[in-house]
């Protein structure tokens, strides 16, 4: 992978939201301990519909009732991270002054007798997907905090408004959600761009992850395949997980430049979990719990080997209990196919109910490609006699 040191300082919790569907997520705002704010004005804003990549921002005066006395900032609870918040206070003069709001005293955040509380609210409408949204209603609330040691919170309401509307039309959807991504497969998988009737120039596009300290980079095992005829563009990703990626989420971003007022770049994010070429059901282990040992018992576990270099099939090589013991002769294994699903197994395994005087097993069922193959895959056995 190709580290990538650009202009662009984008950090990895930054790309961290990008990459999410919908980057919008709720805060769990915190539940008020002390008492409710009655006969607070609801504060709103509507921005109206706001295209794909701008940044509108507008400042909301905030009510405060005299009668609590001096008051300060301390939070601003919304479900929407994409509108972040700055709080002023507009001193006798009409000079602005910043304040912060992290719950710290702060005698510069206090609002005085004639100086007012600004709320600056700004959409980045490059955190969503580049995809419409209806103009949707969100609440919020100001935290507000009286001076000393006992006095209460108050709690302003507040609702603001926005809808986006994206220069392009992204389907099936404008995000790639790739799903599971096995070893050692390679996934396709495309996306159709509409300009919707207007002349826009699509650039070379390239795929970048949040790496090692925010850095990004462009991954090797991911590639990408632009087929454009001027009016719909096709976006091919193939993704054949590298050995030096680890099992588990993956988070990329697919970034196209346009020629669009603002240097407007259409970014489609990518994701897929990445897995190992063998698949086990969970639990993942043959879990017996806690059964009569003088009775049958038999459990099932699904088996994918995505591998299609080899065999689907397995052999048991045995049962090998965790104080080395052979547990072989107290079980039987069998194995299913799954119709429709070729590279799929049921491992069937029955205990024999023959064990006495003993109070549990432990022990893995070792599987192979075949009975002189080394073992390929250890599934573990555990009961307990009730």
């Amino acid at each position: 992978m190709s580290v990538l040191r650009p202009n662009d300082p984008i950090r990895f919790a930054v790309l961290a939201l990008a990459l999410l569907a919908g980057a919008c997520a709720d805060d769990a705002p915190a539940t008020p301990s002390s008492t409710p704010s009655q006969g607070s004005p609801l504060v709103e804003h509507d921005f109206g519909v706001i295209p794909h990549g701008a940044r509108p921002s507008a400042e909301l005066i905030i009510p405060l009732p005299a009668e609590l006395g001096p008051l300060s900032p301390v939070g601003f609870q919304r479900s929407c991270t994409c509108v972040a918040h700055e709080f002023f206070i507009e001193g006798r003069d009409g000079q602005l002054r910043p304040v912060s709001d992290d719950g710290r005293p702060d005698p510069g955040a206090v609002v005085r007798d004639g100086e007012r509380l600004r709320l600056r609210l700004t959409v980045d409408t490059g955190q969503k997907e580049a995809a419409d949204l209806a103009p949707t209603w969100t609440p919020a609330q100001v935290v507000l905090q009286g001076q000393g040691p006992r006095s209460t919170r108050h709690f302003v309401p507040l609702r603001f408004r926005f809808g986006i509307e994206s220069p392009f039309e992204l389907s099936p959807a404008a995000h790639l959600a790739l799903n599971e991504l096995p070893r050692p497969i390679r996934y396709e998988q495309s996306l159709r761009i509409d300009r919707r009737g207007r002349s826009v120039k699509l650039g070379q596009p390239e795929i970048v992850e949040a790496g090692a300290e925010g850095l990004l980079q462009r991954p090797s095992d991911v590639e990408l395949k632009l087929a454009d005829d001027g009016k719909t563009a096709l976006l091919s990703v193939a993704v054949k997980p590298g050995d030096a990626r680890p099992d588990g989420p993956l988070q990329c971003e697919v970034r196209i430049p346009t020629d669009l007022p603002d240097g407007y770049v259409l970014r489609i994010p990518v994701s897929g979990v990445v897995v190992g070429p063998i698949e086990v059901e969970a639990p993942r282990a043959f879990s017996f719990g806690r059964i009569d040992f003088t009775q049958p018992r038999e459990m099932r576990l699904r088996v994918i080997d995505h591998d299609p270099s080899r065999a689907a099939d397995f052999v048991a090589l045995g049962l090998i209990g965790s104080d080395g013991q052979d547990l072989t002769p107290q079980f039987e294994v069998g194995f299913e196919t799954v119709q429709g699903r070729p590279r799929e197994r049921i491992v069937a395994l029955r205990y024999l109910g023959r064990l006495r005087d003993t109070t549990s097993f432990r022990g893995e069922l070792r599987l192979a490609k075949a009975a002189d193959d080394a073992p390929l895959l250890s599934l573990p056995v555990i009961g307990f006699n009730k």
